[in-house]
């Protein structure tokens, strides 16, 4: 055992020489001045890259605020679109409201036209009953029955941005 630890210091002893022998010899080549303007030119080196992580970063965040930018205006337009076309069709609906009351209304005058008036063809209905056939109270004549056809209110909403 005693042979065995023997043989492994003095192994250790040879690589120890080596790896010192090399080194002074790698250095030899070298004075402590141009080791000396190597450092230094390393060290600029190291903090002029470190300026240009630190530009690269700060326009990283700079394109990132200016994308989630984009991103919230193309969203809010998307919206408004969304909202321009809504419009549009409640604008069509209503028009077709519109032009369906007015066929209803010309359909009506030209049965009108052919049919005679109330008062021949019944001829004992009372001439103050209103055009529903009920009666005025105080005086006050009861309006003809709403259409569906009335127009809805489209007032735009005060929360909403256009």
């Amino acid at each position: 055992m005693e042979l065995r630890s023997a043989q492994i210091a003095d192994v250790q002893q040879k690589l120890a020489d080596v790896d010192g022998d090399e080194r002074v010899r790698f250095w030899d080549g070298f004075s402590l001045i141009e080791a000396k303007s190597a450092l230094k030119w390393l060290m600029k080196e190291v903090v002029a890259t470190r300026v240009r992580c630190g530009v690269k970063e700060r326009e990283v965040v700079e394109f990132t605020k200016q994308v989630s930018q984009e991103r919230q205006q193309a969203s809010e337009a998307a919206g408004i679109a969304c909202e321009a076309q809504e419009h549009q069709d409640q604008m069509i609906l209503i028009n077709q409201r519109q032009q369906e009351a007015e066929d209803k209304k010309a359909l009506n005058v030209s049965d009108e036209q052919k049919t005679p008036p109330k008062e021949q063809r019944t001829g004992d209905q009372n001439s103050d009953q209103s055009p529903r056939g009920e009666q005025p109270q105080d005086g006050v004549e009861v309006p003809p029955e709403t259409s569906f056809f009335s127009i809805p209110d489209i007032a735009p909403s005060p929360n909403k941005r256009y």
